[in-house]
């Protein structure tokens, strides 16, 4: 058997379709959510790890044998500043650093467009921080922005891949 793929915001509105391809292809997924009991879905393929991305044992669980993880957690309706950057900053980092020392060959952070450290949305800022978070994290990697002119296919098997 595949080694699943971890999904962290794998309820939310882009995470729901993911998991739903990737279990379409016939891997099997990891969520990580706060509501993951409560989710419906095919249960053979899919893993529900309960807990808040703001738990650093949270994390260690859901990165546990993970051939992939991909962070889709993001807001634009946050309580708080802090909350902004809890969301969007730390905890990208602290998953981006539990996954490298889980040995996850594969980390996917889906960010936004138009982020800056500088830009006027503090969701925006906040986004810009957790994309340098997981820089620092996994600093090894490749960060690359998306761009407008062409599309992302969403496929189990772009995310079993080798970097």
């Amino acid at each position: 058997m595949d080694l699943p793929i971890t999904v962290v915001g794998g309820t939310g509105f882009i995470g729901r379709r993911l998991v739903e391809r990737i279990v379409g292809r016939g891997a099997s997924v990891r969520i990580i959510s706060r509501h993951a009991a409560d989710e419906g879905g095919p249960a053979r393929q899919i893993e529900r790890v309960v807990g808040s991305i703001e738990d650093p044992s949270t994390l260690e669980r859901a990165v546990d044998g993970a051939s992939a993880v991909v962070n889709l957690v993001g807001t634009t309706a946050a309580r708080s500043e802090r909350q902004f950057y809890l969301l969007h900053c730390d905890a990208p980092g602290r998953l981006a650093a539990a996954a490298r020392l889980a040995g996850v060959r594969r980390f996917v952070h889906v960010s936004a467009m138009g982020i800056g450290l500088d830009a006027p949305s503090l969701a925006d800022r906040s986004k810009a921080a957790g994309e340098n978070a997981v820089r620092a994290a996994c600093p090894r990697r490749a960060c690359h922005p998306p761009d407008r002119r062409r599309t992302y296919p969403v496929s189990a098997d772009a995310c079993r891949r080798r970097c």
